[in-house]
């Protein structure tokens, strides 16, 4: 019992991890490795998502491919999904003094990358 127990933790682990890695896979096709941001929605206007974390906001706007997805919808969700304060994890590069964001999901349990800080993954 508590190896199926482990085996079905391990299985929810590695899919958890493998969501963020293909959003980096994507953008590093690009060239450019997407920086991630941990911050509540504040302001949904359309695509433009603005995010605050303490005193740092940061303002994406969804690319036309922007994969998103809430605690209820793994799969089929959409930028309707979403409400003002949520807190999310965005996945974003920087392109024409803009910031695109490729993905957007709920914050990764335990983990300390990514919280409130611009960061390169």
């Amino acid at each position: 019992m508590k190896k199926a127990l482990f085996s079905i933790a391990a299985a929810a682990l590695a899919l958890a991890l493998v969501g963020p890695a293909q959003a980096q896979e994507k953008a590093s096709d690009k060239g450019t490795p997407p920086k991630r941001f941990t911050g509540v929605i504040e302001k949904i206007d359309g695509k433009t998502i603005t995010l605050k974390k303490g005193d740092e906001t940061l303002t994406v706007t969804c690319s036309d491919k922007c994969k998103v997805v809430t605690a209820e919808k793994k799969e089929g969700a959409t930028l309707d999904d979403l409400k003002q304060g949520d807190k999310v994890l965005a996945f974003y590069t920087q392109q024409d003094d803009q910031n695109v964001c490729h993905r957007i999901q709920p914050p990764l349990a335990g983990k300390s990358a990514g919280k409130g800080k611009k960061q390169e993954p």
